[in-house]
């Protein structure tokens, strides 16, 4: 899903996310992917003491969940002044995604620029899959915008 959203470095941003007739116990998870293929974990985040699963009582979600703390992009790199498109995925399932978490935490630790390439392309096809799967409990949505 497109949006006409804009955002720079400069602004920041907070993410509320509402679940209706959640049930007992969901799993959240939030990635953020540009096209210069850079992948950020939001949710869970251990920094804002944020984790899953989340109890039916607590939606909405607020991303991050502390009033002084905020969400923002990084500057841009040279030669891409004229921005790039950042997609928000969001995953919402009554089931841990243990092989997300699994390549989630692979690819915070990877150094090696190819591996990270492949890490990044598994995550999408795992995202991507759910998606397609058509099971009414589990929630994708992908949110793209604009940095500029």
């Amino acid at each position: 899903q497109k949006t006409d959203l804009v955002l720079t470095h400069e602004d920041d941003y907070r993410l509320t996310l509402s679940a209706e007739n959640p049930p007992e116990r969901l799993y959240l998870y939030v990635f953020q992917i540009d096209e210069l293929n850079q992948a950020y974990a939001i949710f869970p985040n251990l920094k804002w003491n944020m984790e899953n699963p989340i109890e039916a009582d607590q939606w909405p979600v607020s991303i991050p969940s502390g009033e002084e703390q905020w969400l923002y992009l990084d500057e841009l790199p040279p030669g891409r002044e004229d921005g790039i498109k950042e997609t928000l995925h969001v995953l919402m399932s009554p089931w841990r995604a243990n092989d997300i978490e699994t390549t989630m935490k692979a690819l915070v630790t990877e150094t090696d620029r190819n591996a990270r390439k492949k890490l990044i392309h598994d995550l999408r096809a795992r995202l991507e899959l759910r998606a397609r799967a058509g099971i009414n409990s589990i929630t994708y949505r992908s949110i793209s915008f604009y940095h500029t």
